[in-house]
């Protein structure tokens, strides 16, 4: 706990106590402590001052919908130190939502929780035009796990197989195809490479 509130505050730009507070409710939710903060600096770069499009405030881009649903008003969050507004992050992540196994999940409790489990499904036009190149979940993901200093724990990959080092994150609807194709191709071709190699080396030492 000690050593990833550390790496979060270095890699992140914020004070130890933000870092601990990061990790304890990143442990009330049950997820990795890397999603939350991936997520936080994406939304917000950890500002809890961060104005975004439209009304759109604070560490959690709580748009006036969102503070409605939960609350509070724009003046209380302006007034509201970083503790409180991880506390509210807490209250808009756990409240109604499904527990979330993976960074997919925990963002879209946080972004769109009717796309909830549904990787490919298409943003309304609405969300689209607010979000430039967010078009589906794994979009926003893509981009979350671009802009995070620090990488996300394999069972993001596991779990979402189309973001880590192994596959490029997918893109539109047309790239997607050939960009499967093609990384299965490759680990095929590598597959095949070890083989040849170890029966090689074999006939070798038989000799």
């Amino acid at each position: 706990m000690a050593n990833i509130a550390e790496k979060i505050a270095s890699a992140y730009g914020i004070t130890g106590s933000q870092a601990w507070k990061v990790v304890s409710v990143a442990d009330d939710l049950g997820v990795d402590p890397t999603w939350l903060a991936a997520l936080i600096y994406f939304e917000s770069n950890f500002r809890t001052n961060a104005k975004g499009p439209g009304t759109a405030y604070g560490l959690g881009q709580w748009t006036a919908i969102a503070q409605q649903a939960l609350g509070v008003t724009r003046a209380q969050l302006e007034r509201m130190g970083f503790d409180e507004q991880m506390d509210l992050l807490y209250r808009h992540l756990s409240e109604g939502k499904n527990a979330a196994g993976s960074a997919l999940d925990l963002a879209m409790n946080h972004f769109y929780p009717k796309a909830f489990g549904q990787p490919d499904y298409v943003f309304p036009s609405w969300v689209q035009e607010a979000n430039p190149g967010i078009r589906t979940p794994r979009d926003y993901v893509a981009k979350m796990t671009a802009k995070a200093r620090l990488a996300l724990s394999d069972r993001v990959s596991s779990s979402f197989p189309f973001v880590g080092p192994l596959l490029p994150p997918m893109g539109t609807a047309k790239d997607d195809g050939w960009k499967f194709w093609f990384n299965v191709a490759g680990l095929v071709f590598f597959g095949t490479t070890l083989v040849f190699s170890a029966a090689r080396l074999a006939r070798r030492r038989g000799q």
